[in-house]
């Protein structure tokens, strides 16, 4: 990100947005500091809408004050990231007089610097869960070598050497080999080194990369007939 945009980022009022995880978080960022932030471990359709109303509330200012969205785009729940794009539109075709900007960003990259920044020391690897037998993965070889996000079968996960974080985002999904869980929250976001880097603009939140939802195929144990 170029640092004239990091700069715009600064001045504008931000509403963050993330139901990555089982957890949904809500908050207002101006000038790299919270404005209001919110927790809920309640279902995502309605904690979406209440802890933004709960923020605008806190912050003293409207919808129509802010000036772009802060969207986590993954990995974990789609469902989260369906709701957050409708409710984007709903309020950008009601509720906001000028088109607002659209800010992305990873999760597990966020989660990987909050690490780094309370003294982990590298090398570690840090995981969520993708689907079965898959999980997605990021090496943190060093404070600034980070690689990419790539998915890893259950194989590769039992073998690696270098210490495991585990980032929950089901409640019935457990990593199958030792880790050390780590309680994702952004309420420490502006506390890292440069946290709008980690922020990229999209022009059209269509565009978002959504993901193919898998269902389960049928099983007669899975799906038993009712009598």
């Amino acid at each position: 990100m170029s640092t004239e945009i990091k700069q715009s980022l600064k001045s504008q009022t931000l509403l963050l947005l993330d139901a990555s995880t089982s957890v949904v978080q809500v908050g207002i960022l101006y000038n790299g500091n919270w404005l209001a932030f919110c927790e809920n471990k309640n279902e995502s359709l309605n904690a979406i809408f209440i802890d933004t109303a709960k923020c605008l509330k806190k912050a003293q200012i409207s919808m129509s004050q802010i000036n772009g969205f802060l969207i986590c785009e993954g990995p974990g729940s789609v469902l989260g990231l369906r709701l957050i794009i409708m409710a984007i539109k709903t309020w950008q075709s009601v509720l906001l007089p000028q088109p607002s900007k659209v800010y992305l960003y990873r999760n597990l990259e966020i989660a990987a610097q909050l690490l780094l920044m309370q003294n982990i020391s590298p090398p570690f690897h840090l995981i969520s869960a993708f689907k079965k037998n898959i999980w997605n993965l990021i090496t943190i070889k060093n404070h600034s070598n980070i690689q990419n996000l790539k998915p890893v079968n259950t194989q590769s996960l039992k073998i690696l050497s270098d210490p495991v974080w585990y980032i929950r985002q089901r409640k019935d999904v457990y990593p199958p080999r030792r880790v050390r869980e780590f309680k994702y929250s952004l309420k420490l976001l502006p506390l890292l080194n440069k946290p709008y880097s980690f922020f990229h603009e999209i022009d059209d939140i269509s565009k978002i990369n959504i993901g193919k939802v898998d269902f389960p195929k049928w099983k007669n144990e899975r799906h038993r007939k009712i009598n």
